[in-house]
């Protein structure tokens, strides 16, 4: 925001200094505000956090890279290519040649705030790619706010288009026309399941844990699914999977041990790794994925790198699963995908397997 009112300021500057002064001297109030509360941020991180690493070290870190944990930020495409996303959908191109025959590039309306907006994004994401996490994710500079500059842009200019019609019937059939266009262009080619996971999936068992679990409860098994329990569940978990920040020195550190635990625990031939992270955490439950055996028989992935990897070392040869077969008292809910079991797990229920 900051950005964009600097290059509105410099666009001022050229028209009228007057003015300018006043912005200059509010945006040095502002400028000054955000400082301060910045620098709590780097200058006394909260407690737990630890300071930031530096872009080298991340870099060289798997968990940011392709098919990472908890997302993939390396490698950082070129601005230009960031810009171009945004730009080679057929309806943004099909809409800029219609405007240009319809309104001549005179008539076409445009606003200096849409520059300032535009020109803040690029400069944005190329300092957060500089200065890779210290700024945030470089991408977060441009995919919203470009967004927001291309709706308005259609917006203007579809209004000015539709202002040269006179017919009614020529106003619907375009209007029609927009939509079913904008629906093939914007449709065609996205699949809305990539990357995500059927949330209803774990709608039934995080309707069981927020409805029967009492607060205070604390719920291990595997990160990749123990957003939603946050989510759907309202629980507290052990370790999170999107906001496990490798960025944070200290914080990711301890996630980093709470992912490998959570998941040797996972894959365990017997009851003791699940009833220590009860002994060491605090762990009241855990939520397993069934369907994390039969991938690891066949030698999938089962997590993120460098997860997947520790997972296989820690098998060998081993594909026998503790969990698998889950001792029936300890079992409070079940499904074909995901199953809930109380820690610790009595030695008891173990022999009644």
């Amino acid at each position: 925001i900051g950005m964009t009112a600097g290059i509105d300021w410099l666009q001022e500057l050229f028209r009228d200094r007057a003015r300018a002064t006043r912005l200059f001297r509010d945006l040095a109030i502002g400028s000054l505000l955000a400082v301060a509360l910045l620098s709590l941020k780097y200058v006394s991180p909260p407690e737990g956090l630890g300071p930031m690493r530096t872009g080298a070290e991340l870099r060289a870190m798997p968990e940011v890279a392709n098919g990472g944990y908890p997302s993939n930020y390396i490698p950082i495409p070129f601005v230009g290519e960031a810009v171009l996303d945004h730009l080679r959908n057929p309806f943004v191109w099909l809409s800029a040649l219609f405007f240009l025959v319809v309104l001549g590039f005179r008539g076409l309306g445009w606003e200096r705030s849409w520059v300032s907006m535009a020109v803040a994004s690029v400069i944005g994401y190329v300092l957060a790619d500089l200065l890779f996490m210290q700024l945030y994710i470089p991408n977060r500079y441009t995919r919203y706010s470009l967004a927001v500059v291309l709706a308005l842009w259609n917006a203007r200019n579809w209004d000015l288009v539709f202002d040269c019609l006179r017919s009614t019937a020529a106003r619907r059939a375009l209007a029609v026309s927009l939509v079913t266009v904008g629906g093939v262009s914007y449709g065609v080619g996205f699949d809305h399941t990539k990357g995500w996971t059927d949330k209803l999936e774990l709608e039934r068992v995080c309707r069981f844990i927020r409805q029967e679990l009492p607060e205070g409860v604390l719920i291990a098994g595997s990160p990749h699914r123990l957003d939603d329990v946050m989510i759907q569940g309202k629980r507290s978990v052990l370790v999170p999977y999107k906001l496990a920040h490798p960025w944070f020195v200290d914080y990711y550190d301890e996630m980093r041990t709470r992912t490998r635990a959570a998941l040797a625990a996972h894959f365990a031939a017997d009851p003791a790794l699940l009833n220590e992270l009860h002994e060491r955490y605090g762990a009241t439950h855990f939520l397993v994925q069934k369907e994390l055996f039969s991938r690891a028989r066949r030698q999938q992935r089962v997590f993120a790198k460098p997860y997947s990897s520790e997972v296989y070392r820690m098998l060998g040869d081993r594909r026998d699963f503790f969990l698998e077969n889950s001792p029936w008292p300890s079992v409070l809910w079940e499904d074909e995908k995901y199953t809930l079991v109380q820690l610790p797990i009595p030695l008891t229920d173990v022999r009644r397997r």
